[in-house]
C-alpha cells in the first residue's frame, strides 16, 4: 500500500491486480467469550449472538432473551425494548434483581 489520505494504492496478491481507494479501514477484529451455557456454541451466530448492536436491529419485533447474570447488563435489556415488546431476562440462576430493576 502506498499513497496519502484520499489517495491510496494497493498491490494485491495477484499479479496483475491492484485498487485505488480513497479511504482505507483497518479492522483488528476481536474475540466473543461466549457464557458456559449448556448447547449455546451450537446456535452462535444463528440464533444467539453477543452483540445487540451488531445483531439486535435484525431480530426487531420477535422474542429475545437476554442473558444476564449480573446487572451489568441490564443496560440491554433497557435498549433492546425499544426494538422489540417480547425480551426475557435470563440470570442464569442468579437473583440479584433489586424491587426497582424488577419493576422496570
Amino acid at each position: 500500500m502506498t499513497g496519502s489520505d484520499e489517495d491510496f494504492h494497493l498491490l494485491l496478491e495477484s499479479p496483475r491486480a491492484a485498487a485505488r481507494s480513497r479511504k482505507i479501514l483497518f479492522a483488528t477484529g476481536m474475540k466473543d467469550v461466549l457464557p458456559n451455557i449448556e448447547g449455546l456454541v451450537e446456535v452462535y451466530g444463528t440464533s444467539a449472538f453477543v452483540c445487540p448492536f451488531c445483531d439486535g436491529w435484525e431480530l426487531r419485533d420477535k422474542h429475545i432473551c437476554v442473558v444476564a447474570p449480573n446487572d451489568l447488563n441490564l443496560h440491554f435489556v433497557k435498549m433492546i425494548s425499544g426494538w422489540t415488546k417480547y425480551v426475557t431476562l435470563l440470570t442464569n440462576g442468579s437473583q440479584f434483581l433489586s424491587s426497582d430493576q424488577m419493576h422496570q
